[in-house]
């Protein structure tokens, strides 16, 4: 199913471009969101979609200048921020090669629009969980526990509770604290199913890598390991392990 080049109308474009992604043609799609923005007066969640294609297919550079623009016609929108924050942990993922100073500096931005998020909309669980996550991945132990402990009334699905139970347990056994027995229910048992898409824990695997690799096995990496395999041990599939 390929673009139509006889489909003039935007809101016609948008139609086609929708069904284009709903068959997984991303690029085709992207090709036509192109054409819609091009015809279009500037729009907030028309530049989000077209980021979100931009980050899908690998144009990172671009979706992250969707969003920028996207945020400067509509700042309040929390939603914006979150997608930003994403991007620009895929980013950072997607370069192996990058020094520790820059994938701090990579880290903090992620970090202030996912804080960004939060303060717009509190609701947002995904965006505190990938604040949680974006601590552990700056070795940041004490903020991560602490945002572990501020997101709980916000986390209100099975799945997420089972992943910020993950995320909490790795930066507590990382600051050696004690993990009690409510903090670690959720990973006992595997009556809690995920999908491979559920989240993507590259980023975790990559972290463990770097502190065995640092540290070697110590008790405090060895723990954070076995929390680790308790986790993944929910996925009905083998989860998604690139950034």
């Amino acid at each position: 199913m390929k673009p139509t080049p006889n489909s003039q109308e935007p809101y016609a474009l948008l139609q086609h471009a929708e069904l284009l992604i709903n068959a997984g043609q991303l690029p085709d799609a992207l090709i036509l969101y192109d054409r819609i923005i091009e015809q279009s007066r500037p729009a907030s969640y028309l530049l989000q979609r077209r980021g979100w294609l931009r980050r899908l297919t690998g144009d990172f550079t671009g979706a992250n200048a969707d969003y920028d623009q996207a945020i400067k016609l509509s700042p309040d929108d929390a939603s914006l921020y979150c997608d930003r924050g994403a991007c620009l942990s895929h980013r950072m993922s997607n370069m192996p090669d990058l020094d520790r100073q820059m994938k701090m500096e990579c880290l903090e931005q992620v970090v202030d629009n996912y804080q960004a998020c939060v303060e717009r909309d509190p609701t947002n669980a995904s965006a505190w969980l990938a604040l949680v996550e974006a601590y552990l991945l700056q070795h940041d132990w004490d903020m991560a526990i602490a945002t572990y402990a501020l997101c709980q009334p916000y986390i209100n699905t099975d799945q997420y509770l089972l992943v910020r139970a993950w995320l909490g347990c790795l930066a507590m056994c990382l600051a050696g604290d004690d993990i009690n027995d409510e903090d670690e229910a959720p990973l006992h048992g595997v009556s809690i199913r995920l999908g491979p898409t559920t989240w993507c824990i590259a980023e975790i695997d990559g972290l463990l890598d770097e502190l065995k690799s640092a540290q070697g096995i110590t008790q405090k990496v060895a723990l954070a390991i076995k929390i680790h395999q308790r986790f993944l041990g929910n996925f009905d599939e083998e989860p998604i392990r690139v950034g």
